[in-house]
């Protein structure tokens, strides 16, 4: 069997999609016996933005696992469907027997040529264009996509929902929920290897746009800044300029000490921001399955979350973390006390959280797990 795989930045892994790619791919590294023994071999096509390389080939590629880089096309969103075919007569030969995509307008791939085909759907683009403010993307990315993922969603073979919440998602929208799989993403294996040194930090680890619900989680300190005199706040991430202000000026404004808003952080950095950190928080008002949240859990660091549908499918309330209500600043400045005067129950619920992390989220899990989906086309 020879497997297309579609993925993002695989060389330059930044983001959530790209970096689940990333980890997906070096969980398949470590299948090469089952790969040669089911002779599957797999061409991982991908789509580069950015000419950026932090990965080397190397650590991809096996004798059954090939990287095939091409540089994206600008208006991709609009255009990607007329690029698969190019891409497709130019580039692989139709020499392919399943196709499995992490972009929604490369499950085309397939679909043109007949193929069996996968789509991974990494966001629940229908809900999260409300809090999209650039109006190219807001058309491209919310609309486009979502129009892409319902009108291929009955022409796949299986659509792959990250979670519980997204297949719930994906039947409202009509699919049938005989053809969704769910394989959640996986975390590197270094966040599994971070150890713990807490340094009274709270790290807020997302892009700063409204939709992570950073002004919620700031006027929620205030409402405790006696309690979290003694801790850092730390926000890591770029965003929307204009919210950053407005953060910024509410800090300001409120005088609330000990607020560092450092970027965009190497990863490097957030591994040792991770070790530091007491908390991890996000409060974002809709995700699908936030890495931040796995890669705190996978270095055992409790978390303070928003209460929506798809958290509660990875954050056992005071278990392996804590629910709040984004809405809601008082509730989530109560559940900010408690973690911050109890250090005992810090550290239970990061050990906790970090044996789930450990027991769903390893990249050999994932890459099993997927292995077994293409073994089903055989």
């Amino acid at each position: 069997m020879k497997v297309l795989l579609i993925v993002r930045n695989v060389l330059h892994p930044h983001d959530g999609p790209s970096s689940a790619s990333y980890n997906t791919i070096k969980g398949l590294k470590t299948f090469q016996k089952v790969l040669e023994k089911n002779e599957i071999s797999i061409d991982i096509l991908s789509l580069d933005t950015t000419d950026n390389r932090s990965v080397d080939v190397s650590e991809l590629e096996s004798p059954n696992l090939n990287i095939i880089n091409v540089k994206s096309i600008p208006l991709e969103a609009v255009f990607g469907e007329i690029y698969c075919v190019k891409m497709y007569s130019n580039k692989l030969h139709n020499t392919h027997n399943l196709v499995h995509s992490h972009v929604p307008f490369g499950a085309f791939f397939g679909i043109f040529n007949r193929l069996p085909t996968l789509l991974t759907v990494h966001g629940m683009v229908w809900k999260e264009r409300k809090h999209i403010t650039n109006k190219y993307a807001k058309v491209a990315y919310g609309y486009g996509n979502t129009f892409r993922i319902r009108k291929y969603a009955d022409k796949v073979s299986k659509l792959i929902a990250l979670s519980p919440y997204a297949k719930e998602e994906f039947i409202s929208l009509g699919v049938d929920p005989d053809k969704i799989a769910i394989i959640e993403n996986p975390i590197s294996e270094e966040f599994f290897k971070v150890k713990k040194n807490e340094e009274n930090i709270i790290l807020y680890p997302a892009n700063i746009i409204p939709l992570k619900n950073q002004l919620g989680f700031l006027r929620a300190v205030k409402l405790v800044e006696n309690e979290v005199r003694d801790f850092k706040i730390i926000f890591a991430g770029s965003g929307d300029s204009n919210y950053i202000r407005i953060l910024k000026d509410f800090v300001r404004r409120n005088e609330i000490r000990n607020v560092k808003f450092l970027g965009r952080v190497r990863y490097k950095q957030m591994l040792t921001l991770y070790s530091n950190a007491s908390i991890t928080v996000l409060l974002s008002f809709q995700e699908t399955l936030p890495m931040v949240i796995l890669e705190a859990m996978a270095t055992g660091t409790p978390t303070l979350v928003s209460k929506i549908l798809p958290n509660r499918y990875i954050v056992t309330p005071n278990k392996t973390g804590v629910l709040a209500d984004p809405n809601n600043p008082e509730n989530i400045a109560e559940k900010l006390r408690i973690l911050i005067d109890d250090k005992k129950l810090r550290q239970k619920l990061g050990k906790n959280a970090k044996k789930e992390a450990e027991k769903r989220w390893k990249s050999k899990v994932i890459a099993r797990k997927l292995l077994d989906l293409y073994l089903t086309f055989t």
